[in-house]
């Protein structure tokens, strides 16, 4: 499942190739990619492999398993910052 954010709405799509390549037909390759970080790199273990997959096809990592545990490490930063 893959989720994309824009204004108030999310858009859900149950994950084949087809249904995200639509999405950067719809949305920009940023708005895609912001929610991708926003919404799946936090769940980390859970869709570690999906994330994975997303950060070297999608996105173009080059390592994507630093990649991901650096948005990661970001994300739960932001977190304690706000507390």
């Amino acid at each position: 499942m893959t989720c994309v954010k824009h204004d108030n709405c999310i858009t859900v799509v149950n994950g084949s190739n087809t249904e995200i390549k639509q999405l950067f037909s719809i949305f920009s390759y940023r708005k895609i990619k912001s929610a991708w970080q926003q919404l799946l790199v936090p769940e980390g273990e859970y869709l570690y492999t999906l994330n994975r997959f997303f950060a070297w096809y999608y996105f173009k990592a080059k390592n994507p398993d630093a990649y991901l545990k650096s948005l990661q490490t970001r994300h739960f930063n932001k977190l304690i910052n706000t507390i």
